[in-house]
């Protein structure tokens, strides 16, 4: 676990250069400079820059708050934690940390606790506490240790956990440090495998996506009974708010074994459409995934877009172009190189068909058709793929036949693997 029982060094600095008025540089030399006058004989202190940063805001007249040192316990399981608890220690992942007002305008911070057994909604509320949590500067997948907190009840789920009061600690940690398995495993299932009331991460395919627009108050997404740009006072959060157009997304995500609705709330902002795959993180209930965080994997924007191309005559292009801006003392040398890496590249079968690109519309065939398993009716390729015309894709597909890419008759279309 961690050892450190100071706050963050990013926030003590920031803290300084807001209250002192300096810039953050100026403020860590000075910073330094002080624990080399003060500690002349022990410079290895000067180097520390969280123990200067902080003996240099004592120096000023600004204390910051350090932890309770705690002993070694073994935090339970979010399963084991019941209604009526208190004082208690939890590990896990802190997922779908966003700032919401409460009922009475109150700032709080909410987010989901998971780890292998279970989740738990989570809220950081009281002036200690939140001072607290930005001092630790936990961000979205951290593992950490939490300790005295309250497990309260909740009617959505049965039960929450509340960070607040005065001696409530919250410990970030790495990585390494925790004995529970990556995030990215945690939940990780395929839809015919979801299980009611269960955190989960599925990938699929988008093959319906209704938007739901209403008006509503931008602090914490409340309807309005106002048009939009009208200056009201929300009566849920008490904030004084322009109102604006907020918008729910229902979509319908399908992967080889099933589909599922996934419910996308205003606060994610998720900017996908009709044949986007996509990796949802969220609560399973009643049918449903309700999205705590959404990640594009191909569409618009998505790194996995852009077709992996490797053309051999840019290759050749490529080490010319070395050879006229270096000198080399055996050219033969390279041109041996150039042909080696022709023949590695044609060798993996890549070569002839990889030296044309494929079209936006080929790569997104290939990628429908691989969700599914390699093999798809025309008619639900032709369902999934609406924002082209049916003409477009037929003409499309005899192309694709033609160069090997895909196989085809009159009803289905499939791939060699498939």
């Amino acid at each position: 676990m961690s050892k450190s029982l100071l706050p963050e060094k990013d926030y003590m600095l920031s803290e300084l250069a807001k209250r002192l008025k300096l810039k953050e540089s100026t403020v860590l030399k000075k910073a330094k400079k002080y624990m080399k006058e003060k500690y002349p004989d022990r410079p290895e202190l000067a180097k520390d820059d969280r123990l200067a940063l902080f003996m240099f805001a004592l120096s000023n007249g600004i204390e910051f708050r350090v932890r309770t040192p705690l002993p070694a316990a073994e935090p339970k399981k979010i399963a084991e934690l019941e209604v009526g608890q208190k004082n208690v220690e939890v590990l896990g992942y802190a997922v779908g940390i966003a700032e919401r007002p409460t009922a009475k305008g109150t700032r709080q911070i909410i987010f989901t606790l998971v780890d292998d057994t279970g989740y738990v909604h989570t809220r950081v509320w009281g002036e200690n506490a939140l001072k607290m949590w930005e001092e630790v500067g936990v961000e979205e997948g951290d593992p950490i240790l939490i300790t005295g907190a309250v497990v309260d009840e909740l009617q959505a789920s049965g039960k929450t956990l509340k960070i607040l009061g005065q001696y409530v600690e919250v410990v970030k940690l790495e990585k390494d440090e925790v004995d529970l398995p990556p995030l990215e495993e945690i939940g990780k299932a395929k839809i015919a495998e979801l299980e009611d009331n269960t955190f989960v991460q599925i990938e699929g395919l988008v093959v319906r996506a209704d938007v739901r627009s209403y008006v509503g108050c931008p602090e914490c997404d409340s309807k309005l009974p106002c048009d939009v740009g009208e200056a009201v006072t929300c009566e849920r959060c008490g904030s004084d708010v322009v109102a604006t157009e907020r918008q729910w997304m229902l979509l319908v995500v399908s992967d080889t074994t099933g589909d599922v609705g996934v419910r996308v709330p205003p606060g994610l902002n998720a900017n996908v459409a009709i044949g986007d795959i996509i990796r949802v993180m969220g609560i399973y209930s009643n049918e449903i995934v309700r999205a705590i965080s959404i990640r594009k994997v191909y569409g618009p924007e998505s790194k996995s877009e852009e077709p992996k191309v490797i053309r051999i005559e840019e290759k050749k292009e490529e080490r010319e172009e070395e050879k006229e801006e270096v000198e080399v003392e055996t050219p033969e040398e390279i041109v041996e190189e150039v042909e080696e890496e022709i023949e590695e590249v044609t060798s993996e079968g890549e070569g002839e068909a990889l030296e044309t690109e494929l079209t936006a519309v080929e790569q997104r065939i290939l990628t429908v058709l691989e969700t599914y398993g390699g093999l798809l009716q025309k008619s639900e390729l032709f369902g999934i793929l609406t924002d082209y015309k049916k003409d477009e894709l037929e003409k499309t597909l005899q192309s694709m036949k033609e160069k090997g890419l895909i196989n085809m008759d009159e009803s289905e279309i499939w791939t060699e693997s498939s």
